[in-house]
């Protein structure tokens, strides 16, 4: 069955129309009618031969008799309507020499897009179906619009799966996992490992408010100056008012980014963070499966103000810790009675996991809050970094 798929549509092209009516005559008027309106016109005269047409041909509009020998219009409308896509659009308008409620009640219930009562009047005839094409016509230019709109997405969406870590870095006596799943084809959630020339290790994970493109795009951004600054040596609290000041000027009034950041030293496992309007990380006990938050002042998102006060903290990680950072659509996420996944479900399912490498664990968090919310599509975008430490260099054996 020919359907629309690419962007070739002659909106010049005359209209066609296929005529089906099981008597010879009748489909001779209406032809005769339709041409003088410009339309490209076939007969048939059974609803089998309008089958066989419509599977063959692209047809802007169709017009079925009701009762004729053998297969009957509204039979026509239950095949025809289950052969097609619900995206490909075909008017079908019943002629009809019924005037009763239930009959026309019953070829709507069956997919009719209009009725025209015989005897017809040829005036009315040809302004119905004018106005049916044009609605058709207008519905394929849509299609062909949205189909151009969701390949650009899917090119947005590639570029910003290129911009997030190809792979982990490899760091003795170091882990790492993340997940990450967008709520649509593009999303603003970005996540990111660096490690500096001085050997200790970068964390990044930020939201930027909203869906779409537009997130996506603000969303490079970020990634643009982070990168720029980190290759300066700036540290996190320089780094993150100057993500600040970009994002400031680069935002729109509406939009604002939480984001985390902190710098782990590889040998004394002294943790360095700061957040600005982001959840708490998560300190998973590899060994005894113990779970708390790391709480820690937070500044506002980055972009709501010209300065931002920032608020690093210092800390001090263990051998067999498991740090998480993870986006709000994680633990926001509901199910079907509006229960949210939230703290406790991340915690529970953080405890469960500790057994599994954490390039598996993050996964696996995942897959259990989509389990929750009944298999959909995420409300929001979803993104969990984790870090492993697993030995410290200082206690390694040189």
């Amino acid at each position: 069955m020919p359907l629309l798929t690419s962007l070739e549509f002659d909106k010049t092209r005359p209209p066609h129309v296929l005529v089906c009516d099981d008597s010879l005559l009748n489909c001779r008027l209406v032809k005769g009618t339709l041409e003088k309106r410009g339309c490209r016109v076939d007969i048939v005269t059974s609803a089998e031969e309008a089958l066989s047409f419509t599977a063959r041909e692209s047809y802007d509009l169709v017009l079925m008799d009701v009762e004729m020998p053998g297969m009957s219009g509204i039979d026509y409308l239950h095949e025809v309507r289950k052969q097609r896509p619900p995206r490909v659009f075909l008017p079908i308008v019943l002629l009809t020499a019924k005037t009763d409620q239930a009959s026309k009640l019953e070829g709507l219930e069956a997919g009719a897009t209009d009725f025209i009562t015989k005897p017809f009047d040829p005036h009315e005839l040809s302004a119905r179906i004018h106005n049916h094409i044009a609605a058709k016509r207008t519905h394929d230019n849509l299609m062909v619009t949205n189909e151009a709109l969701e390949r650009e997405r899917a090119k947005v969406s590639d570029i910003q799966r290129q911009l997030l870590p190809q792979e982990m870095p490899r760091i003795d006596g170091f882990r790492f996992g993340a997940s990450y799943l967008p709520s649509s084809l593009a999303g603003g959630d970005y996540y990111d490992v660096m490690v500096r020339r001085e050997g200790k290790i970068l964390l990044a994970i930020g939201d930027v408010s909203g869906h779409g493109i537009p997130a996506a795009m603000y969303m490079s951004i970020l990634r643009a100056t982070l990168h720029a600054q980190v290759s300066f040596g700036r540290t996190i609290e320089t780094i993150m008012a100057r993500l600040n000041a970009v994002l400031r000027h680069a935002l729109d009034s509406f939009s604002f980014v939480t984001f985390y950041l902190a710098e782990v030293d590889t040998a004394t496992g002294e943790l360095r963070h700061c957040s600005a309007g982001h959840h708490e990380p998560l300190l998973i006990g590899l060994e005894d499966s113990t779970a708390a938050p790391l709480y820690l002042e937070s500044s506002l998102p980055l972009g709501v103000v010209d300065e931002l006060e920032v608020h690093v903290e210092t800390r001090s990680l263990r051998e067999n810790q498991r740090l998480l950072v993870y986006t709000d659509g994680l633990i926001e996420e509901q199910n079907s009675k509006g229960e949210m996944f939230g703290l406790s479900g991340l915690t529970r399912v953080c405890r469960e996991t500790v057994t599994l490498p954490v390039e598996q664990a993050c996964p696996r968090v995942i897959d259990r809050m989509v389990h929750f919310s009944g298999g959909s599509s995420p409300r929001d975008d979803v993104t969990l970094l984790a870090m492993e430490v697993r030995r410290l260099a200082r206690n390694a054996n040189r």
